[in-house]
């Protein structure tokens, strides 16, 4: 996947899911132009791409970032809890 930064939902979840496995300096394109050339590069350069392949293997065998399910749910608990208790303050919930 190469995803392209903007406010179109696609980016949005392209751009949060590819931070979610580290490859945002990899795969995230600032424009069309950039997105475009990387997608070239990744079909023509074999080399680039096993590599961004390799780095997406060492974090699913690792289970970090979106393949950690257990923490996500975890910090998603804590922060529903941190809400719950707040009240609707209009403050952010930031949960580490």
């Amino acid at each position: 996947m190469v995803s392209v930064k903007g406010s179109t939902w696609a980016g949005l979840v392209g751009g949060s899911l590819l931070r979610g496995v580290g490859l945002e300096g990899e795969l995230v394109c600032d424009n069309l132009k950039s997105y475009e050339d990387r997608i070239v590069e990744l079909a023509i350069n074999r080399e680039e791409m096993n590599s961004v392949v390799r780095k997406l293997d060492i974090v699913r065998e690792r289970g970090g970032g979106i393949y950690d399910t257990r923490g996500w749910v975890e910090k998603f608990e804590r922060g529903v809890k941190i809400a719950y208790e707040r009240g609707d303050d209009g403050e952010d919930i930031i949960v580490e």
